[in-house]
């Protein structure tokens, strides 16, 4: 919910969509520049609103403190910006203790309902932090940090602090490594980056687990936060991934692989999408589409109701990743007996698996990496499971299997084969998942229909006519 603090959008007929989603939390920016417009004289009444709408519907806040005050130290160039982006507020003594006094009014008076406070958005990106000539983004940020992380913790000892970038795995490892080189890691319990990928299992888990390494050389106890990624629904303006061919159900698609992928990651303890609503850019120039309502009326983007699938099933404390389960994908022959075409077997062996625990049942999501925007080729897997939690894993068998598609929300029966431990469905270029039927009974907007018979556990495994 970002930009509401340049007063970009009205939150209100948004909520309703925000209550239905069940997601745990927003991203706020607090707006300094829209709450003190007199010096000394705050204003909180704008975000009392946003705040309170949110505690009525059970959703928590967290709070990026952005951006300057052009009361307080605008230059020639950033005097007429009334969203403060462009000001920063440690230019001098007069402009430190402003921000000081801002940021102390702002802690304190959210700190019964917001737990974690973020320090500025993104001040690797120039539009949002200025620095002076040949100076160091990361060195000016890190001195942001060290001034007002303390101001945080005294206002509310119980806050965590956030610090951000936009860096993240990949080309943005070593920015994020020379933040933290600048020594931050005492002062902040979460790290927040943004990275919006075009192919959203574009990073290996090698990749990131480096990234991750790297900032923890220097801060050993930071937590892992990805506080911005999403797609727009629309091929027209600004903004991250706007040169891809861009549509309502390109973004479904990429926003099921994006989220379960994140979700996937036992380094990453949060994630989130940009944005729940579209709204007009900052620039002025063009409306950003990225949010899961429409421009207008709020109606829900397919987007929407793969987001709120994910939250239910992947996100109600039920699900976590799980190293013990694995399924391994061979795509099936042809019904005359023959082998799939080479390309094909391509993408079947370019799969991605993600393995989580439900309850006590093996969970999957599956999907290609085809691109997101193309419809692929059809192709059919078959899948092993193996389940090293099972008390025999050699014998570990389907009883009920189902596979949900996550872009639809339909669930549809399999026929467990060779001794109840592989499956066969069609692959897909978004997240569809493979679990036993008792995994999602109790989950909203599912329909499942009645349970096959229950199989035997301890079937003799037979061998594969495909091996």
């Amino acid at each position: 919910m970002e930009c509401l603090d340049r007063a970009l959008w009205d939150h209100r007929p948004a909520m309703p969509a925000l209550a239905a989603l069940g997601v745990r939390r927003v991203r706020l920016q607090s707006g300094w520049a829209r709450t003190e417009r007199s010096r000394g004289s705050y204003d909180f009444a704008w975000l009392d609103g946003i705040v309170g709408d949110l505690a009525a519907i059970g959703v928590e806040p967290w709070i990026s403190l952005s951006y300057g005050n052009p009361l307080y130290g605008a230059t020639p160039e950033t005097a007429a910006d009334y969203t403060g982006q462009g000001v920063f507020p440690l230019q001098n003594e007069e402009t430190a203790a402003a921000w000081k006094a801002y940021v102390e009014a702002v802690v304190r008076r959210y700190r019964d309902r917001v737990r974690v406070w973020e320090i500025w958005n993104e001040p690797d990106v120039s539009i949002f932090l200025k620095v002076p000539a040949g100076g160091s983004w990361a060195r000016e940020y890190a001195g942001l940090v060290r001034f007002t992380a303390p101001i945080i913790r005294t206002a509310a000892p119980e806050a965590r602090v956030a610090v951000c970038t936009a860096a993240g795995p990949g080309m943005g490892g070593p920015r994020a490594a020379a933040l933290f080189a600048e020594g931050i890691g005492d002062c902040a319990d979460i790290y927040c980056f943004h990275a919006y990928e075009a192919v959203p299992e574009q990073f290996s888990p090698a990749m990131r687990s480096a990234f991750y390494a790297a900032v923890r050389r220097f801060a050993p106890k930071i937590e892992f936060w990805r506080g911005e990624a999403g797609i727009s629904s629309v091929s027209a303006g600004k903004g991250a991934l706007m040169w891809l061919p861009l549509s309502e159900e390109m973004q479904a698609r990429w926003m099921s692989r994006h989220l379960v992928r994140d979700l996937a990651d036992p380094d990453l303890a949060f994630t989130s999408w940009f944005h729940l609503a579209s709204f007009r850019h900052f620039s002025g120039l063009c409306t950003y589409h990225y949010g899961v309502v429409r421009d207008g009326d709020f109606s829900p983007k397919p987007a929407f109701h793969v987001l709120r699938r994910i939250a239910v099933i992947f996100d109600d404390g039920r699900c976590a990743p799980d190293a013990l389960a694995g399924m391994a994908l061979h795509a099936s022959r042809l019904p005359d007996g023959a082998q799939q075409s080479p390309s094909c077997q391509a993408i079947v062996a370019g799969a991605a698996v993600h393995s989580f625990r439900r309850d006590s049942f093996p969970l999957f999501a599956v999907t290609s990496r085809w691109p997101a925007h193309e419809d692929m080729p059809p192709v059919r897997v078959d899948a092993t499971l193996f389940d090293a939690a099972a008390a025999a894993p050699e014998r570990a068998a389907w009883r009920d299997p189902v596979l949900l598609d996550l872009l639809d929300g339909s669930v549809a029966p399999l026929e467990p084969f060779d001794g109840g431990f592989r499956v066969s469905f069609d692959l897909a270029n978004h997240i569809r998942v493979v679990t036993e039927r008792a995994a999602l009974e109790g989950v909203p907007g599912l329909a499942l229909t009645a349970a096959a018979a229950e199989r035997p556990v301890d079937a003799p495994l037979s061998q594969s006519t495909h091996e």
